[in-house]
């Protein structure tokens, strides 16, 4: 049997950031990624990659780059 990492592991990951980013629960920093992703056209695998690599950042008022 072969092992699979979770192909949303990254997803986990940059919502723990976001969640810190803005001092938020899970819950919400999950629907700002998921809204990021969706406002932009983006999948949501691609924002949570840019969340990691640290060349987006989430703010109390709106999502930079």
């Amino acid at each position: 049997m072969s092992w699979l990492a979770d192909p949303y592991a990254q997803v986990h990951q940059a919502t723990g950031m976001v969640q810190v980013q803005l001092r938020s629960t899970t819950d919400v920093a999950l629907m700002r990624l998921r809204g990021h992703a969706f406002t932009h056209n983006v999948p949501l695998t691609d924002v949570a990659r840019q969340v990691v690599e640290r060349s987006l950042r989430f703010t109390d008022t709106e999502d930079g780059q």
